[in-house]
Order: C-alpha cells, then sequence, then structure tokens
C-alpha cells in the first residue's frame, strides 16, 4: 500500500505528517500536484494545470489499500470506487455511505453560486485540525498493518451534561487510534427539567461531595487527559442535543459532538445558550441559518422525544449506555480499561 496525496492544495503540515507516520510502516507517499507547485517529496508526479489533471492522475495511481488525501469530495468518491481509504486533511474521513450526501451538497452549492449567490469558504486551519489528521492516520495505517485493529457497530446513548459520557467520548477517540469503530450517539435528554440558564451539580444531585466528585471524575479521565470533575455547571442540554440530527444530516455528527463537549466541559461555555451553539457551528462549518431556523422551529424536538421513548423502552438507567448490535455492553461511570477491554472482547 501507499499514500497518496493530492498535493495542489495540500496544507505543508499534512504532507509532512503523511510522510513522517508513513516512514516506520515503510509506506511510501506519493505526491500528485501540477507544476507550478513546489512539493518536496521522494516520489512526485508533476502533471499540467488543466482542470482535472491531478485528479485523473491520483485516480490512476490509486489502487486497493491505498491511503488518499484530499479535500476534493469527488475525488474522494472515485478512490473510495477502487477501494481505497480517502481522508482529508483535517482527519476526516470518507466514508462509502455519506458521500453521496457530501456531493449533493457540493452540488446544490454550485448551482447556488452559478445564480450569483454567495456559499462561505472554508474555515481558516487550526491546530486541531493537524491533531485530528495525526490520529486519523495512525488509526488507518494501524489497520492497514493488520495489527491491533477490529470494526465494530457501536451505538451509544449520552446526554452532553454527563461527565461520564464526555469520558466515554475520550475513551473512545483513544481507542480509536488503533480500532476501527463505527459509532452512533444517540441523544437523550437526561435533565429537561432544567431551564434554560442551568444549574450547577449541588442544585441538581443531593448530597452531592463536589471533592469526591472531582477526584473521582479527574482520576477516571487520566488515561486519556480529561478532568471532567473540574467542571460543576449543568446545562439544558435539549437545543445542542437537537443539534446533533442537523449535524449528522450534514455529515458532522462526530465535529458536533466534539465541539460541544469541549465547549461544555474544557471552556466552561454554556451551551444551552443558542448563540453558543451557533458559534459552534460556524467554527465546524456548520449552516448557521439553517441550524438557527430548525432549532427555532423544532424541527428536530420529535427525534429527541422518540429517543426518549426507546430508551424508556430499552429500559436504561444510565447514561453512557453502549449497544454492539442489540447487546448492552456498557453503561454507567467506565474506566479506560474496563471500556477498552470490553470493546476488545468483541472482536
Amino acid at each position: 500500500m501507499k499514500i497518496v496525496v493530492d498535493a495542489d492544495a495540500c496544507p505543508k503540515n499534512v504532507l509532512l505528517l503523511c510522510q513522517k507516520l508513513g516512514k516506520p510502516h515503510h509506506i511510501p507517499v506519493w505526491t500528485v500536484a501540477s507544476f507550478n507547485h513546489s512539493i518536496v517529496s521522494d516520489y512526485h508526479h508533476v502533471v499540467g494545470s488543466a482542470s482535472q489533471e491531478a485528479d485523473i492522475k491520483v485516480v490512476n495511481l490509486t489502487e486497493p489499500g491505498d491511503i488518499v488525501i484530499t479535500q476534493d469530495w469527488g475525488l474522494a468518491a472515485m478512490v473510495l470506487g477502487k477501494q481505497a481509504r480517502a481522508l482529508s486533511p483535517a482527519g476526516r474521513e470518507f466514508s462509502p455511505d455519506k458521500i453521496d450526501f457530501l456531493l449533493e451538497e457540493r452540488e446544490a452549492k454550485a448551482k447556488l453560486r452559478r445564480g450569483g449567490g454567495r456559499t462561505k469558504g472554508p474555515r481558516k486551519r487550526t491546530a486541531e485540525d493537524d491533531h485530528s489528521f495525526e490520529a486519523s492516520l495512525k488509526r488507518l495505517l494501524m489497520i492497514n498493518k493488520g495489527g491491533e485493529t477490529m470494526s465494530l457497530a457501536l451505538r451509544v446513548y449520552f446526554d452532553f451534561c454527563c461527565p461520564y459520557c464526555y469520558l466515554a467520548w475520550g475513551f473512545m477517540k483513544k481507542l480509536k487510534e488503533t480500532t476501527e469503530i463505527h459509532d452512533e450517539w444517540v441523544t437523550w435528554e437526561i435533565h429537561p427539567e432544567l431551564g434554560p440558564a442551568g444549574e450547577y451539580i449541588e442544585n441538581v444531585v443531593a448530597n452531592v461531595n463536589l471533592e469526591e466528585r472531582k477526584l473521582n471524575l479527574n482520576r477516571l479521565g487520566e488515561p486519556v487527559g480529561l478532568t471532567p470533575g473540574d467542571h460543576t455547571f449543568v446545562p439544558n442540554t435539549r437545543l445542542a442535543l437537537e443539534a446533533v440530527q442537523f449535524a449528522t444530516e450534514a455529515g458532522k455528527m462526530h465535529e458536533w459532538i466534539d465541539a460541544v463537549y469541549t465547549a461544555n466541559f474544557v471552556e466552561g461555555k454554556n451551551i444551552g445558550d443558542q448563540a453558543v451553539l451557533a458559534a459552534i457551528a460556524a467554527k465546524i462549518g456548520l449552516d448557521t441559518d439553517g441550524l438557527s431556523h430548525a432549532l427555532n422551529t423544532g424541527r428536530y424536538t420529535q427525534v429527541l422525544l422518540a429517543h426518549d421513548r426507546e430508551c424508556m423502552e430499552k429500559k436504561l438507567e444510565w447514561v453512557p449506555t453502549v449497544y454492539a448490535g442489540e447487546q448492552k455492553v456498557l453503561e454507567g461511570a467506565l474506566a479506560y480499561s474496563v471500556f477498552r477491554d470490553t470493546l476488545q472482547s468483541l472482536k
């Protein structure tokens, strides 16, 4: 196998990461760019500047099992058709079940521009994008190496206000570095009684010992570098949970969940505030006007209620609760070792 980089618009850091991570695995990095780009690469292919020339070259070079780095959705679709894997410079893996939606979105935006309309350009690249790309490429290289890998389909019931769900999210991210997991996160509002302003944990949970709670939560988070015990505010999460569906339809479920967890537990923002949610949406490239309209009209309220009924029917008692198929495999407060070992036992 090899890594093939669509280098015309590839950030320099991404190319350097490909070379750095490919070397220990003895996996060559091939680059393709037009002649007016200066690329430092041991396996560089120069093409003309005509439209689609670089894309055609990438497709011709790609073989089953290769990893292709591109931000072009159309090119990603073509290499997926050749049984390769496609990864964006932001660390997002393109999947066959989502690529049709992305292509439809691209065509809709192109049609809008042809009609004189305007669409938002790409957001500024951040250090988080480099970290995300590095983690995703490490995972794909490990999978192709045939090492400590598996493929699981998991369904996780969660709420943004739950620190144990935040821990499960961090555990899942770490496990994905060496494991192929297809995870669906199902919204379940566990404190619908809270007002928009939210509350502090001592007003939500009776007789809570704040110091003991902090120590226990931060101890559980140590393996993945999380400190949820430092956070004692409990927000109203209804709108943030409804927005999960909006993000899912845009192919950004994981990006949304990660950004909301960061805003809540790391930045200490009130995710019950719609202005905070709009800022998160803008940061990850979601349509802020579309999200605002969806939340204000209650487009996804019935989805949230349906999930609540589903949880009642399953007689769930805790979040997070993790299902593998129809089997409940994990729930509640978990140590990373238990989370990891339980899921790896399902191989």
